[in-house]
């Protein structure tokens, strides 16, 4: 789950309803213009995302190959709170080529569109990473934008645990069907139906069972595909299962969730994550500002 220049972010006006200041749910960037070559660790663009809560996005910019023979389905980007790619970075935007790119070095306006991998409820001091992944090639980014905006969130699945709150988002979190007498495969899906992780086997051919380990998570609502050998795992939930069946022995958070799985099927077992007590404490003495204010 792991992958900047001057910027100026539009000016937002922020919505009033009820008398109560409601944070902006859509801000845009203005990002310009700059060359990105191959190298991860420079060219961070930071940004400040204003207080509001954001799940969707949309990106263009103005791709035009320079030199070492880029293509522009190789260049990818991303939002994250670090400048740089470890694994204690959340990427609340990592998705890869952009839909319309392609296989050469003709100019193009590259655009995504889609749903956040995280949503994102409050400000962000972040930062755009961007990246032409061929050794050695350079292209420019010209006009490029972003936009966050607010969108209902794709229907979650139906779960057959919800094991409500098991953390806060600066807890260690361990998923794991290590107790499941056959071949399975995880996946974590997140609010807006992102597969933020996935995984097979622990260690194939020895330990066919699955495994997902995450330093910390975002707040927000987490949901787990638990199934079979061969399955795929899509955006917007989509889960095509594999044909492997028996009792899958789930362990989240140490929490046993035990059941029985069929050919083709999906059990899906849901939870969520809160902010850790230090931020609850200030989210509960900002409120109480604004009504001393009031």
């Amino acid at each position: 789950m792991r992958v900047s220049r001057s910027m100026r972010a539009l000016v937002f006006a922020p919505v009033l309803a009820l008398a109560f200041t409601v944070p902006v749910q859509a801000v845009v960037f203005n990002l310009g213009t700059f060359v990105v070559d191959n190298d991860a660790n420079v060219g961070d663009i930071p940004l400040t995302v204003p207080d509001g809560t954001y799940n969707h996005f949309s990106f263009s910019t103005a791709w035009t190959a320079i030199s070492g023979n880029p293509y522009s389905s190789e260049a990818i980007w991303a939002l994250t709170d670090g400048p740089l790619a470890s694994a204690a970075t959340t990427f609340y935007i990592d998705q890869g080529s952009a839909p319309n790119s392609a296989g050469s070095g003709s100019a193009v306006t590259l655009q995504w569109d889609a749903y956040m991998n995280f949503p994102l409820t409050g400000s962000l001091d972040g930062f755009i990473l961007t990246l032409q992944t061929y050794a050695g090639s350079t292209a420019q980014w010209a006009n490029t934008t972003m936009e966050l905006t607010y969108q209902a969130p794709p229907t979650p699945p139906v779960v057959v645990v919800d094991l409500g709150v098991i953390g806060t988002n600066t807890d260690p979190i361990n998923i794991n069907t290590l107790a499941a007498d056959f071949d399975t495969e995880l996946a974590l899906y997140s609010s807006t139906g992102f597969p933020v992780a996935a995984n097979d086997d622990v260690s194939y051919p020895e330990i066919v069972q699955s495994e997902i380990d995450f330093d910390s998570l975002p707040v927000g609502d987490y949901y787990i595909a638990l199934c079979g050998y061969n399955s795929a795992f899509g955006v917007d939930f989509a889960v095509a299962a594999g044909s492997e069946a028996g009792n899958y022995g789930l362990t989240v958070d140490g929490i046993p969730v035990n059941g029985t799985l069929a050919d083709g099927q999906i059990a899906w077992v849901g939870f969520t994550i809160v902010p850790e007590p230090a931020t609850l404490a200030l989210f509960v003495l900002g409120g109480l500002a604004v009504l001393r204010r009031r």
